[in-house]
């Protein structure tokens, strides 16, 4: 249980402050929606979190660090990425199809 507890805040610290730092980049002078989107980005901070968690216990039955650990990493971080990337894909167009309804 202690385990997700950490998980869930290392989810909601990354998703916020990617979020915020993606906003006052840009400069946005619309600040009115940034409580929206900081929820938004720490739920999907979470997911993305608990979806890499489950995923290191399947890579680490598949192939273990110790046997193979160039192809381990390399696997990894490629999995790692392609499920973050559709995940994030997904949610946004999600997002903005609920939101513009």
């Amino acid at each position: 249980m202690k385990k997700y507890i950490i998980l869930s805040l290392l989810g909601v610290l990354l998703g916020v402050s990617i979020n915020y730092f993606l906003i006052f980049s840009e400069q946005v002078e619309y600040t009115n929606y940034l409580i929206k989107d900081a929820l938004l980005a720490s739920l999907l901070g979470v997911f993305i979190t608990v979806v890499i968690s489950k995923t290191v216990k399947i890579l680490n039955k598949i192939l273990s660090y110790q046997k193979k650990t160039g192809t381990r990493l390399f696997i990894g971080v490629l999995t790692h990425f392609i499920i973050s990337f559709f995940i994030t894909v997904f949610f946004s167009i999600y997002t903005k199809f609920i939101f513009l309804r």
